[in-house]
């Protein structure tokens, strides 16, 4: 699924949100259902003066936003475990989203953004890991073609080369199950 616009991913997320609260057994109020929608500049926001008054006196900002938030990451982590296409669809969502100025967004980026960030940030330690081993092997390369200890040099490489790629492998795993 691509999203075109904002209003779209807005909307992917509200029913990820809606459809988690029901399946577990906590369905949002209807206040809570239409501060999903809020924003002070999207067009298609609700128009409501009162509504943050109302969901005030209902639920604090700061548990709202938590209880949205988690929702949000048990729906993607329960996503994930049944689509293998379901982070390339959240993250999708979510660079268009951050497009607009929606209130959800707020929690989106709390439950999801921060994961989709570190999985960025292990694919470049992944790729200085690479070189890095690439140097080694090379440097190992260079020290037995130099002095003659071709046997010596040949297993501190493949050694150095076989625990990076344990290494990167492991990770692989610990991220795909985010």
């Amino acid at each position: 699924m691509t999203f075109q616009t904002p209003l779209q991913a807005r909307r992917f997320f509200e029913d990820k949100i809606a459809e988690r609260a029901d399946l577990e057994g906590a369905p949002l109020s209807p206040d809570e259902r239409l501060m999903l929608r809020w924003s002070e500049s999207e067009p298609d926001s609700i128009a409501d003066p009162e509504l943050a008054d109302r969901l005030a006196a209902e639920i604090s900002d700061r548990d709202y936003e938590a209880k949205i938030a988690g929702l949000l990451a048990r729906s993607y982590a329960a996503d994930l475990a049944r689509d293998s296409n379901a982070k390339t669809t959240w993250t999708d969502a979510f660079r268009v989203l951050k497009q607009a100025d929606y209130y959800v967004g707020i929690m989106v980026d709390r439950a999801v953004g921060r994961r989709t960030a570190a999985m960025r940030r292990h694919r470049v330690l992944d790729r200085i890991a690479l070189v890095v081993s690439a140097l080694v092997v090379g440097g190992v390369a260079f020290y037995a073609g130099r002095y003659g200890e071709v046997g010596t040099a040949l297993v501190f490489g493949l050694v150095v080369l076989a625990f990076t790629g344990w290494k990167w492998l492991q990770r692989r795993q610990v991220d795909h199950t985010r």
